[in-house]
């Protein structure tokens, strides 16, 4: 730990020291080149520096910077070790200190650049209008460039544009702003052959395989993901790599070619563990168990989603802290402005991040519901829908036999438990243990045993349980179950009560009928 430590440190003080020389020997326009090509090569991550160790190098070029343009070209690399820790507060504050410098000294030049970066942070923050506004703006004033400046430039903004259309599952606009970035490139290319724009489609060819995925275009998705393998060859270490072998993995995945998939997934997890890029992680994480479920190892896929689903808290929570900054900052700017207004400023940002936190709530709600659904999909598709909950409890019931049957009567009873299941005796409401001994011709003693030593369960709890599972493969088979009301359900089952029936299906699933049906609806479209 300490020599990587010293050894971080001996390669700041060798790139600035390298950087101070270099600077020395050529004019301020050459030393701004030179520098902006030095932070592009530690952005582009070939040597796999972690994003702490790329943050302490962004912040030590920033202070041996000359001037502004230096200042705000380091700025980018700390930004993107922030993004890759998915530390947006940071990220945006290092964003808009740049963005400052870049309006105050009318830097022509990075003003796009800046803006652009503030778009697609507040897009990462799902703040969209937001984002377009930024982007649309910094589209603007790229116009204000020579022709090679202006079309380099809205090459990088309409990717960004793309992943905002994205983030909103707008996937068709995403698809016409990625096709229009790779268009300016392949007119770059033609018009100034001199410069190397080859490697620039590179991030454009990613978007575009992410897009006909999302699409369900998976083939032609993948033919876009193995032209950008060609792209890298030579440099397996290129950041992007990781990102292609990954996005790869998704589409095997919905072709089911497991074994290809998992190979991806691996080899993505190879250049992954340098990154420390906690969206790349997520990224693999998901598609892992995307490939245990397909796999039918249900314990890993849903060991895997519990750790997803803290990750999304703390994204979350990431994302939070960024927004209630913006309020801040946009606070403090009002009141600056006029002082007479702070009551009603304080009372505005107090009802805003409220509006935030109940929205952030629910959006971890709603992945909550989704994930507890997909589990119930799993267990359905697998003949298993509900039967864990009743052989845990058979297992706990098995060592107290208060009660001794003879063999040949324990035979009978489960052969007469089997047809009352099989023909849905019991949904006849208003069931009680005296009327289910009654069709069994045996007592109530018996009944209590039976369900107590081979369904793990009390009376209650088991009539419950079978009328839920019972309901559920209704809605599941049968697409019309979707548009009829709670109550006509409740009946179906077996309930009189609505309530009833609301209380025992949550109980047995951990989601209510009405977010069961809505999920489902969702997945059947």
């Amino acid at each position: 730990m300490i020599n990587n430590s010293i050894r971080t440190r001996s390669f700041i003080l060798f790139c600035t020291v390298k950087i101070v020389f270099a600077f020395s020997q050529h004019s301020l326009k050459e030393q701004n080149a030179s520098f902006d090509r030095f932070c592009q090569a530690i952005k582009k991550n070939e040597k796999k520096r972690p994003s702490d160790q790329i943050i302490r190098i962004g912040d030590s070029l920033y202070k041996a910077s000359s001037d502004n343009w230096q200042q705000i070209s380091s700025s980018f690399v700390t930004i993107q070790g922030y993004e890759m820790q998915n530390n947006w507060n940071k990220a945006l504050k290092v964003a808009l200190k740049a963005d400052s410098i870049a309006q105050k000294k009318n830097l022509i030049l990075l003003k796009p650049r800046t803006t652009a970066v503030l778009g697609s942070l507040y897009g990462n923050l799902r703040l969209y209008s937001k984002s377009i506004g930024y982007l649309s703006k910094a589209e603007q004033l790229a116009n204000h460039l020579n022709k090679e400046e202006a079309l380099v430039n809205k090459s990088l903004i309409y990717q960004r544009i793309s992943a905002v259309y994205q983030k909103q599952k707008n996937y068709d606009k995403a698809l016409a702003f990625n096709l229009k970035a790779l268009n300016i490139i392949d007119n770059l290319k033609k018009e100034f052959p001199s410069n190397d724009y080859a490697t620039t489609q590179i991030p454009v060819l990613l978007n575009l395989g992410v897009n006909y995925h999302n699409l369900g275009q998976y083939e032609l998705s993948n033919r876009f993901y193995r032209k950008g393998f060609k792209s890298i060859i030579g440099s397996e270490n290129n950041f992007y790599l990781s990102y292609f072998y990954i996005k790869y993995a998704a589409n095997e995945i919905k072709l089911k070619n497991t074994d290809s998939a998992l190979f991806y997934i691996e080899k993505s997890k190879v250049l992954a563990s340098k990154f420390e890029d906690k969206t790349l992680q997520f990224e693999i994480d998901s598609r892992l168990s995307e490939y245990y479920f397909l796999k039918n190892d249900l314990k890993k896929s849903d060991s895997i989603k519990n750790k997803l689903l803290e990750g999304y808290k703390d994204r979350t929570q990431s994302e939070m802290l960024a927004i209630q900054d913006i309020i801040h900052t946009n606070e403090k700017k009002i009141i600056g402005e006029s002082r007479n207004t702070s009551i009603f400023i304080v009372i505005s940002v107090i009802l805003a991040i409220t509006s935030l936190l109940l929205y952030f709530f629910h959006q971890f709600q709603r992945r909550k519901i989704k994930i507890h659904f997909e589990n119930i999909i799993q267990d359905f598709q697998n003949g298993k829908l509900l039967e864990a909950k009743t052989s845990q409890k058979k297992e706990d019931n098995t060592a107290s036999k208060k009660t001794q049957l003879p063999e040949k009567k324990i035979e009978e009873l489960l052969q007469r438990l089997d047809t009352f299941e099989k023909k849905n005796e019991f949904t006849t409401k208003n069931l009680t243990i005296s009327n289910m001994a009654s069709l069994f011709k045996t007592n109530t003693k018996y009944i209590s045993y039976i369900l107590q030593e081979y369904r793990g369960m009390n009376f209650n709890d088991y009539l419950n349980h079978v009328r839920i599972k019972y309901i559920i493969q209704k809605i599941i088979n049968n697409p019309e179950y979707l548009n009829y009301k709670i109550d006509y359900l409740a009946e179906v089952s077996g309930y009189s009560s609505h309530s009833r029936f609301a209380q025992m299906f949550k109980k047995e699933i951990k989601l209510s009928p009405s977010e069961f049906i809505s999920q489902l609806s969702k997945k059947n479209k």
